[in-house]
This record gives structure tokens, sequence and C-alpha cells, in this order.
């Protein structure tokens, strides 16, 4: 299920949105929505964005995009080695007790929120 989230550990503060991994289902639905021509660019366009601001996208766990996909381009296979989608970002964990950092977390949510929705829209969601 994508989600936003928030890990705290004795160093490092994690701020994200997405998904950490996939059911079966819904690796399915989202292979065929990174495939899909509107689906799919809406994605390369909102994990460009992201990275464009400095953020990670994470969850690739294979090497190569599954059997019966054909990428369209180095943005899509790498979607496509995906078994799960989120955007991160770190901090050093003493930020947790800054004044700033509610508005910082807020700031991060609002740019991985694009990552969230289609996620929601085209994955989590059952039409």
């Amino acid at each position: 299920m994508s989600g936003l989230f928030l890990r705290v550990s004795p160093d490092t503060l994690i701020i994200g949105a997405g998904a950490h991994g996939f059911a079966k289902d819904q690796l399915a639905r989202y292979r065929a929505a990174v495939a899909g021509p509107v689906s799919g660019g809406d994605l390369r366009a909102i994990v460009a964005k992201v990275e464009r601001a400095g953020f990670e996208i994470g969850g690739r766990t294979y090497t190569r995009p599954p059997r019966g996909f054909t990428a369209d381009g180095p943005a899509t296979e790498r979607l496509l080695r995906h078994s799960g989608l989120y955007a991160h970002g770190e901090l050093p964990a003493p930020w947790a007790t800054t004044p700033g950092f509610l508005s910082e977390a807020l700031r991060r949510w609002r740019t991985f929120a694009p990552v969230h929705r289609w996620l929601y829209d085209h994955v989590q969601r059952q039409a």
C-alpha cells in the first residue's frame, strides 16, 4: 500500500512517500501502467521532477525488465525494474527537534505526493 512515511533512527530521519513493495496483483498493475503510453509518461514526468528537486526514487530490485514488456526508453526500462516505488530524502536526526522540522517534512511530502497519487490511481485502487 502506498502512503506517506517518516522513519526516525538515532542518526537520520527519512521522509518519503510511496510503496516499498507490491503484492503480485499490484506488481502486474504497476508494470502495465508503467508501460502505458499516458500513465507511463505521467510517472516518468513525476519521477524526473522528484529527482530534479534533489530526492531519490527507490524500489528497484530487478536487474532487467520483465519478459513481455518493451521499454520505449531508458526511463521506462528503469521503472520496470522496480518491485516497489517510493520517493525519499534524508535529514540528520537532530532535525526532528528543530522548529522547522514540521514545515520541512510537509514541504517534502508535497514534493512526493504525486508519486503516492500515481500509485494510488494506477496500482492500489482497483477498477
